[in-house]
């Protein structure tokens, strides 16, 4: 069972840990219904329903996370945020919030066609990204088999190591280049199509979730309590300090139109044309989800592991080879280090709990995550100003995740989680 669980932390360096399609029936069916969402939207916005945008931005919400958090275990290992960068990200948003204020305020420079142009080539490339997946798995035939190749020039994309990229891709790529093109480009022409431009905002949301890693347990809580801060901040203090919502005024200018924020028609016309979820609102806590996600499956693959180990212990007439002592050994011959020597000494120490009987810690979070823009909700409507989201959302999604691995008695394998 000791080789086993080594040859498991193996084969996730190999191949992300998951073995699990790039695609499944339920991510394609939610990628379908968010893509039909504007449809739905401009009815149930004709309905005036009581704090419809409220459900409205909570199903969008959850169903970005989902799709990020299931894309991320899907694919390639995403990039690492370091823990310095992580601190300094809050630093760097304040920054750039308050630089776009100062333009804003004190300066007759158009930023709309910088900001049009750049909004539109991230957003294409998410866009894409999002529906290359659904699209393959839909296409009939080979259309979907990504055996074409191409190489990419060297000043226009390298590896981490400086080599040429080739990126290979399938006939079906090119249907969803051509439809992420036509939602971004009909986005960007007609801004006030609330319902569509949400469309593409969870398609860049879902697909930044997928491609970016918090790294660790301890750089997402720095990261969640540094923009917690940076939230409340100007929101809350930048009215005295500044003399004006900085946050408020810089997500309701007509020049910041891109995938940055979801959008419902307003209760309050007359006060605010658009009820506002910012995109960090949701990006920011699924980080930490994904994070969440990828320690489930990798301790469904350990599960999987031993249980099919044993399986084939027993069929031979053995009754399991290996054990602690050895463990070792073994992580020092696969060039793992203490990390992962630790890692697998904690699995052997835990061998006979959760044996596919432990709570998801990605699902404890989700219910998390929708609580706390519950919350959210709730203190907007009694006080009647805006409230920054991350201010409740930290704390729930946080604390749950803590409080989940404790029941579960994880808790002391959260930290070294990277």
């Amino acid at each position: 069972r000791s080789a086993a669980r080594c040859g498991t932390l193996l084969k996730a360096r190999e191949d992300n840990g998951s073995g699990l399609p790039p695609s499944t029936p339920a991510m394609n069916g939610l990628y379908s219904a968010v893509l039909a969402s504007p449809l739905a939207a401009g009815a149930y916005a004709d309905l005036a329903l009581p704090l419809g945008g409220q459900f409205y931005f909570l199903a969008l919400s959850c169903a970005a996370v989902y799709l990020g958090a299931e894309r991320s275990v899907r694919q390639p290992p995403p990039r690492s945020l370091s823990f310095e960068q992580t601190l300094a990200a809050p630093l760097l948003a304040s920054a750039s919030l308050f630089g776009f204020y100062l333009v804003l305020q004190y300066t007759d420079l158009d930023l709309r066609a910088f900001l049009r142009a750049y909004f539109g080539l991230v957003a294409l490339a998410c866009v894409s990204g999002a529906l290359t997946e659904p699209a393959r798995s839909l296409a009939p035939g080979d259309l979907g088999e990504p055996d074409r190749v191409v190489d990419l020039p060297r000043w226009l994309l390298k590896d981490g190591e400086g080599e040429q990229v080739s990126l290979e891709y399938a006939p079906s790529d090119l249907g969803a280049l051509a439809l992420a093109l036509a939602l971004v480009a009909y986005s960007s022409a007609h801004p006030s199509d609330w319902a569509l431009a949400n469309v593409v905002t969870v398609s860049v949301a879902a697909e930044l979730m997928s491609v970016i890693s918090l790294g660790s347990f301890g750089a997402s809580a720095a990261l969640l309590g540094g923009l917690l801060i940076y939230d409340a901040f100007w929101v809350y203090a930048s009215p005295a300090v500044v003399g004006a919502n900085v946050m408020v005024t810089v997500a309701t200018s007509e020049q910041f139109n891109g995938p940055t924020k979801l959008l419902f028609p307003s209760a309050h016309p007359e006060v605010m044309p658009f009820s506002i979820l910012g995109a960090g609102d949701v990006v920011v806590p699924g980080l930490l989800l994904c994070l969440l996600r990828r320690f489930d499956q990798s301790r469904e693959n350990a599960a999987r592991a031993r249980r099919e180990e044993e399986r084939r212990a027993r069929a031979a007439g053995r009754k399991g080879a290996g054990g602690g002592g050895r463990l070792a050994g073994i992580a020092a011959a696969f060039g793992w280090g203490r990390e992962a020597e630790a890692e697998v000494e904690a699995e052997a120490e835990n061998e006979d709990e959760g044996e596919g009987g432990e709570p998801s810690l990605f699902a404890a979070g989700l219910a998390a995550y929708a609580a706390g823009e519950v919350i959210t909700v709730l203190v907007n409507v009694t006080t009647g100003a805006p409230q920054p989201a991350l201010v409740f959302l930290v704390p729930c999604c946080l604390g749950t995740a803590l409080a989940a691995a404790a029941v579960s008695g994880r808790t002391h394998l959260l930290p070294r989680r990277t």
